[in-house]
């Protein structure tokens, strides 16, 4: 890897402490920046949550004194950072999306201010918060605390003109005493936003914040490079079809490494066809329990792109892995598509439905590139139809390239052929 001349050796503290040996020349460039603002916009993999990680940990190691409210907008992302910090023996409080109300977090940050041992706050709004209730948190936070956003663009839920600028009033308000950073990857915003709310905030953005407190993630470091070409596939496709003048705000995904892994599967059900879908998946996880050092259920994530616990393909997903699980202390994770947000693992099985209107496929790439990046080594993807449809999808014609295609056609379908 050290050979890559676009990567480097990590920082001591985030090789010891976060478990990360190299870094990007551009995410290196990033971690030593010393301005008090940085907006960091880049794809999945691209670093942004390491380069949070470590810039908090430079700030509470190099004084006591220095303390951080962290905000972060998934399930998944506290367990990162708690982590992290219990390594460096940080001492932090959380405050978690059951327990969130404005008048307890001003509490927490009162008492977190006062103490002498606890440095960090983090605070999870996973699906709890909106750009308006964004500012009146914003507005609780006192001069004691460096401020640090994780995913921000999850809450940039159909905010007004007015709501975007008076957002970005209270992000440079706060910065002008205090280091505040914040992460977003705009591309996975697309599932819940319009492209004119993202081309509206982002010309709230870059109007107002210095392009030198902007700063652009490209290279990937968490996937193979194989996966990374797929992923800069599915970003072209965007582009293509909605956002042609929108290749700044969705910056592509380069290969920050040379290492390749296995080829990607992708698997073609020609029905809607609960038996041949669970076949598949069965047929995936016995290969990848057969494979070289034996990968134990924790290392696999089955990731569907429904919303719905009652989903009944979701469902016999879950089942499968229960029972292909014969640790209970190693169980086969299986998560709908929002739950797996800052998830990440060896193996990933990517299960998505094709759909065929204009809206639907935007919706389904997102959530196809958000899947398939949590993947480290190896995916595999499942498309299906939705009951009563076929499969029709032109990704796929951009993919071959890319990709092993496995069809999987009924015995229904096959006795009317």
């Amino acid at each position: 890897m050290i050979n890559n001349p676009g990567v480097v050796e990590a920082p001591c503290d985030v090789k010891n402490l976060i478990g990360v040996k190299y870094l990007t020349a551009e995410q290196y460039w990033v971690l030593n920046q010393s301005q008090s603002l940085l907006w960091i916009n880049g794809p999945a993999g691209s670093g942004k949550t390491i380069l949070m990680c470590a810039k908090i940990l430079q700030l509470v190691k190099f004084s006591k004194d220095n303390k951080v409210v962290l905000f972060t907008m998934q399930d998944n992302c506290p367990r990162t950072y708690e982590t992290v910090f219990k390594n460096a023996h940080v001492r932090y409080r959380d405050m978690d999306y059951v327990t969130f109300a404005p008048t307890n977090l001003k509490v927490l940050l009162e008492e977190v201010s006062r103490s002498e041992e606890t440095q960090v706050l983090i605070v999870n709004l996973w699906d709890l918060i909106n750009v308006k209730n964004m500012i009146t948190m914003l507005s609780m936070i006192t001069k004691s605390f460096h401020a640090f956003f994780d995913d921000i663009h999850i809450e940039l839920l159909n905010g007004t003109d007015e709501e975007y600028s008076a957002f970005v009033d209270k992000i440079l308000e706060l910065s002008l005493d205090r280091i505040v950073w914040l992460a977003c990857d705009m591309v996975q915003a697309w599932i819940h936003l319009e492209t004119a709310n993202i081309n509206n905030f982002t010309n709230a953005v870059t109007s107002r914040i210095s392009s030198a407190d902007m700063v652009t993630l490209s290279m990937n470091l968490r996937n193979t490079c194989d996966l990374s070409a797929i992923l800069s596939v599915i970003w072209e496709r965007y582009i293509q079809l909605f956002g042609n003048n929108l290749t700044t705000v969705f910056p592509k995904q380069l290969p920050g490494h040379f290492i390749h892994g296995p080829r990607t599967k992708v698997h073609i059900v020609d029905r809607y066809d609960i038996g041949i879908i669970s076949n598949v998946i069965k047929e995936e996880l016995n290969k990848l329990s057969d494979c070289d050092g034996m990968l134990t259920g924790s290392n696999i994530g089955i990731v569907h792109d429904g919303i719905d616990y009652t989903d009944r393909v979701f469902l016999r997903l879950n089942q499968i892995a229960k029972e292909q699980s014969s640790d209970p202390q190693n169980m086969i994770s299986c998560c709908r598509w929002p739950f797996s947000y800052s998830g990440e693992w060896p193996a990933v099985i990517a299960v998505s439905k094709i759909l065929e209107k204009h809206f639907d496929i935007r919706t389904s790439l997102t959530k196809l590139y958000l899947m398939i990046s949590r993947a480290r080594v190896y995916c595999s993807i499942v498309f299906y139809p939705t009951k009563g449809s076929e499969v029709s999808f032109n990704l796929l014609d951009k993919l071959k390239d890319h990709v092993h295609i496995v069809r999987h056609q009924s015995t229904v379908y096959l006795m009317h052929k």
